[in-house]
């Protein structure tokens, strides 16, 4: 008995090292992991999406119209006598200073090349840029700056930034290309006070003809944009002046 478990024994402990060796000659393979390709849907913008992007695109190229909602509409586009954002922000769009801060945070030249200041700072001496015209085509002359700039400097005019131009004694057209503006007082801002909105240069002719209200409807400045239809309450159109002195500009 105790011979046939013996056998018994030997038999499985046989058949164990069998599929041991079974095992190790041969491992168990197992099949790769899956590979799960993740897709992303790209949608296709629709129709009327694809009308409403190509002229941002357009525009972002040079060219095109750009269609934008504000929530206040300008009151007047006359550079004195505004004073609420709706209209300062079509202003500087229409509009040209002597000097600018646009691009950078100290005054750069604008209708102004160049000047220059006296030792006792009370005395700017401006240089003005050759053959800007108006958006009308008309040219921009010194008299024009000057009449713009004193109107700046009259605070029964500028009534609602009469602190800005105050310092401003006195105005001189040298020539037709020199420019002085005299001071009352050293007036460390001046430059600044000159790049804002108030002082933009006006064709005198055309406002004495239009006068003031009418002026602010329908204007006419140097800038980059000027005024093509302005239905009150609905929508402001401007389009590019073709008269525009920056070259390549407005972008």
């Amino acid at each position: 008995m105790k011979k046939l478990m013996f056998m018994a024994s030997l038999v499985f402990l046989l058949v164990a090292l069998l599929a041991a060796c079974t095992s190790a000659a041969e491992p168990e393979t197992t099949e790769p992991e899956a590979t799960v390709a993740a897709e992303v849907a790209v949608e296709e913008p629709s129709s009327e999406e694809q009308a409403a992007e190509e002229p941002m695109a357009e525009a972002m190229d040079g060219g095109g119209t750009v269609v934008m909602a504000r929530d206040s509409e300008p009151l007047t586009l006359n550079p004195i006598g505004a004073s609420d954002n709706g209209s300062i922000f079509m202003i500087v769009q229409i509009f040209d200073t002597l000097v600018e801060t646009q691009d950078a945070p100290i005054p750069q030249p604008a209708l102004a090349e160049s000047w220059t200041v006296s030792d006792d700072s009370m005395t700017w001496t401006f240089n003005l840029r050759e053959g800007v015209q108006f958006s009308n085509g008309d040219p921009v002359t010194c008299e024009d700056v000057q009449f713009s700039i004193d109107r700046f400097a009259d605070p029964e005019i500028n009534v609602s930034y009469g602190g800005f131009g105050s310092s401003i004694e006195s105005t001189e057209c040298v020539d037709e290309s020199t420019f002085v503006i005299q001071l009352n007082r050293v007036e460390g801002a001046f430059l600044d006070y000159l790049s804002t909105f108030i002082p933009s240069v006006i064709p005198k002719a055309v406002y004495e003809e239009m006068g003031d209200e009418a002026f602010g409807e329908m204007p006419i400045g140097s800038g980059p944009y000027m005024v093509k239809e302005w239905e009150r309450g609905q929508r402001l159109v401007l389009e590019r002046n073709p008269y525009y002195w920056k070259e390549g500009s407005p972008t």
